[in-house]
């Protein structure tokens, strides 16, 4: 995965399940993915050492995957974000795909 990739994907996971990571990660994951602050600049807003920074940032990055892993959300809302994408004029069908993708995590 690209740099961006990855940057996107972490974004995007941190608004799904952000709110299930512990405070100092959720702070300094969105710190680092949200508003693009270095690691030396995140140790410094937290006066906390920059191997701290990378060391909760890391476990962070793994808590999100573990999620998506489990849960995966995010994966279902592409499916559905690229059903009604490519079936944009059959709403029956549309409807009966994105029906078919939520079956299959229930």
């Amino acid at each position: 995965m690209k740099i961006i990739e990855e940057f996107d994907y972490i974004n995007n996971l941190f608004l799904i399940y952000g709110n299930l990571l512990a405070s100092k990660q959720k702070e300094i994951i969105e710190q680092y993915y949200v508003y693009n602050l270095s690691l030396s600049e995140i140790s410094d807003n937290l006066s906390i050492s920059r191997s701290a920074v990378n060391d909760s940032l890391n476990h962070a990055k793994e808590n999100l995957l573990k999620y998506e892993n489990e849960l995966k959300i995010y994966e279902k809302q592409c499916k559905i974000k690229d059903i009604i994408s490519s079936n944009e004029d059959d709403i029956k069908k549309i409807k009966e795909e994105i029906l078919e993708v939520i079956k299959d995590g229930i």
